[in-house]
């Protein structure tokens, strides 16, 4: 009113409102402005500069058929990068997969038909150890191997376990809500408005309250106002989520709710696609380490972050990572792309064969076992000794008359000793 007071009024059928504004004779009148809503329709105003006193003034406010608001909710995977600059423990073991598993290698003594064990890759029919029980007393042990008629019965195999685990980071997704008044008039205000997140089971909210304020907490109209949440994938599944808007439509005091439905659902892949890979080496020589690596594949079209491989019982060299055809990729090893391959490779040390590490053995079984309910496959392949982890220099001997290069060894290198190197 143009005494500045507010008047509320309620419309007949035809939405006409009469009111009377009284003032002194004489006195000019102010401007008025006139505020409607109903629900269905947008709220609207009209505003009449100057009553003529005495007279009788008409305002008309018009609205149109739709809603006070709109919202936007939308979801988006976090990356890695994301996911840390929100404050996330990537370490933390609530935010964590975790696959445990054994793997198990039998590897067996090498002999031929004859029961001749196999030593620096020559046969012998037994192999001597010398064990010293005193500083004066010092014997010998003669082991000898007498081959099966079963092929399935190998003689003396010697089983080595390997315990591990593998961890890869949860699926974080950023859910954002973007809510508009639609209101033409900046006096019309949504007051107060705030959301409540509906998380379905297998989703965990990070960080925050399901309830938040929107940001402005008042929204004027034409204006829009917007909040957001972190929520962690904990179980593998589709979920649709929505969200519950209220506020408060002023001037009217009208109580103003809604709710918004995300278009897409969130999807939680988690690791149900990936692929566990152990390629060990078939050939255990003399004296010598078994290398062995473990590898974990994404199998699945998003990304996978934080791949960590544990082997509690072995010794750990290297990581890296590869794609499918285990050609190096040189990116970062903290996120796989869809089919790449984060490797550790791992000796077993001779120690663990025991009295006969220095006899060559073959690997013969191999086997796996998931624990606490991890349903991803194992694959294991044995490999050649030197696939991988191995230096394997190659030598040529160039002939200085015909400049023929000849692939060699250390040992035939020294027929190639000239005078001069001898002489020193």
């Amino acid at each position: 009113m143009s005494d500045g007071t507010d008047k509320v009024l309620v419309t007949d059928e035809n939405g006409l409102a009469n009111f009377i504004i009284h003032s002194l004779e004489n006195e000019q009148s102010g401007g008025v402005t006139a505020y409607a809503f109903r629900n269905g329709y947008t709220p609207a105003s009209t505003e009449l500069a100057s009553l003529k006193v005495g007279e009788e003034n008409t305002i008309v406010v018009r609205m149109q058929k739709g809603n006070v608001v709109e919202g936007n909710l939308s979801v988006k995977r976090m990356t890695l990068e994301e996911v840390k600059a929100a404050g996330i423990d990537v370490t933390a073991p609530e935010n964590q997969y975790v696959y445990s598993f054994n793997i198990h290698l039998g590897y067996k003594l090498i002999c031929n038909n004859n029961g001749q064990i196999y030593v620096d890759n020559k046969p012998k029919d037994y192999v001597t150890y010398k064990i010293t029980e005193s500083d004066s007393s010092t014997k010998s042990v003669y082991v000898y191997t007498v081959p099966s008629k079963d092929p399935k019965q190998p003689p003396n195999v010697v089983y080595i376990e390997l315990p591990g685990d593998i961890k890869t980071l949860k699926e974080f997704f950023m859910v954002n809500l973007v809510v508009k008044n639609l209101s033409e008039s900046e006096d019309i205000v949504l007051e107060g408005a705030t959301s409540t997140l509906n998380i379905p089971s297998g989703l965990t909210l990070v960080n925050g309250e399901r309830t938040q304020k929107l940001n402005p907490e008042n929204i004027p109209g034409g204006s829009s106002a917007n909040t957001s949440w972190i929520l962690r994938g904990d179980n593998t599944g589709i979920y649709t989520i929505s969200a519950n808007f209220e506020g408060i439509l002023q001037p009217f005091n009208e109580i103003i709710e809604a709710v918004f439905s995300c278009s897409e659902p969130i999807v939680v892949e988690g690791n149900k696609k990936a692929k566990v890979i152990v390629e060990a080496e078939k050939l255990k020589k003399r004296g010598d380490i078994i290398l062995y690596r473990v590898g974990f594949q994404n199998g699945r079209k998003a990304e996978m972050d934080s791949p960590q491989i544990n082997m509690r019982d072995s010794v750990y060299i290297r990581s890296y990572k590869t794609d499918s055809e285990r050609n190096l990729v040189g990116t970062s090893s903290k996120v796989l792309k869809s089919g790449e391959i984060f490797w550790s490779e791992y000796y077993i040390d001779p120690v663990e064969f025991g009295d006969w590490k220095y006899v060559m053995r073959k690997l013969s079984e191999y086997t796996s076992e998931a624990l606490n309910g991890t349903d991803i496959p194992i694959e294991i392949i044995p490999v050649d000794y030197g696939t991988f982890g191995r230096v394997k220099p190659e030598i040529y001997i160039i002939d200085p008359k015909t400049g023929r290069e000849t692939l060699t060894t250390h040992l035939d290198l020294v027929k190639y000793r000239s005078k001069a190197l001898e002489s020193r």
